[in-house]
């Protein structure tokens, strides 16, 4: 899959959103491979998924679940971008399931 990959962000998200990322500490992101594949990963910083958790749980769930879930210490487009680079090499997405398609702004 080497470089035939790019990550693809929420539309409207280079500018404000963008820059507020890293505050909110999460942010859901598809990367999308030229052979159409797309996988949705879902980024966040530990003390954002902590809130989520501890959020769902006294909101009455029994348990937490997030697919393609990845912990960055900061949530931001280059930690993004690094991470998937290292997920690509590391062969990631060959163990996990896409899904056909994609939406949003690769920023490019």
């Amino acid at each position: 899959m080497a470089e035939n990959y790019r990550v693809v962000f929420p539309d409207g998200y280079h500018g404000r959103r963008e820059a507020e990322t890293a505050d909110k500490g999460w942010l859901d992101v598809e990367v999308a491979f030229a052979d159409g594949s797309v996988f949705p990963v879902s980024f966040y910083d530990p003390a954002r998924l902590r809130q989520t958790i501890e959020d769902e749980i006294a909101g009455g769930s029994l348990y937490f679940t997030e697919p393609n879930l990845v912990i960055l210490k900061k949530v931001t487009t280059s930690n993004i971008e690094l991470a998937v680079k290292d997920m690509v090499d590391t062969g990631f997405f060959d163990s996990i399931e896409a899904r056909d398609g994609f939406s949003g702004d690769s920023g490019q």
